[in-house]
This record gives C-alpha cells, structure tokens and sequence, in this order.
C-alpha cells in the first residue's frame, strides 16, 4: 500500500505569466491551442491562471502527485484533478518533494486534502 505525504503551498499561473494583458493573452493562446491540440484539463486550464494556492497528495512509493486542489485568492475551491478528461497541471509534472519545498510547502493532514477533495467532487458531479 502506498503512502502519501500532503502539502500545501502558494503558487500563481498568474505571476508566472506576468501582467494582466499577459494573462490575457495566454488565455487566448490556450483557448486558440485547445482548438488544434487535444487539451490536457478542459474542464479547468482556463481556472489555472486564477489558482493562487495548493494542496497536493504526493505518493511517496512512486514518487509523483496523485492528486491536486487549487484554490482562488479568496480560498474558494476552483479546480481538483485529476478528474473526469483533466489530467492535472502537477500531476502531469515530474516534480519531486525537494521541488514542492522550494514552494515553500507546508504539510497539512491527510483529512483536511480528503474533505477539499470530497467537496470538489460533489460540486463537479452536479453543475
């Protein structure tokens, strides 16, 4: 049986990304892609962007993310994959432990990431 450490940390697409008009930009370009290229998260990879914080189950046996929460400036869950046709946007990543600490990554309990992700799945299955 496999076991799962989980974190929490602040991300932003956003700041990556840049200004607003970038952001805006790399919304277009995203959507323009989508059209050609299968997306990874249809469902979510235009939220990305709007995520400012993350929780994350990372399988220590396996050494990848099993699942991921992302949460907006407000603390309202906006994405939590994978789930349905989305893959995840860390889960598709090949970090490590040691790359989430740079993050500045907390561990938070294992029943705070189920109960986020339980509320998420409730929300995805009945909009």
């Amino acid at each position: 049986m496999s076991e799962f450490i989980y974190l929490k940390f602040e991300y932003s697409k956003k700041e990556v990304i840049g200004s607003e008009n970038a952001s805006k930009l790399h919304e277009f370009m995203t959507w323009v892609l989508g059209k050609v290229i299968p997306v990874a998260n249809p469902d979510f990879d235009h939220l990305l962007h709007k995520v400012s914080t993350w929780k994350i189950e990372f399988n220590i046996e396996k050494k990848h993310t099993n699942r991921e929460i992302g949460f907006n400036e407000k603390g309202k869950i906006i994405t939590a994959m994978p789930m349905g046709k989305n893959h995840g946007y860390w889960c598709d990543n090949q970090l490590q432990i040691e790359d989430y600490k740079k993050f500045n990554a907390i561990h938070i309990d294992k029943e705070e990431f189920k109960k986020d992700w339980k509320e998420f799945q409730y929300i995805f299955k009945t909009r």
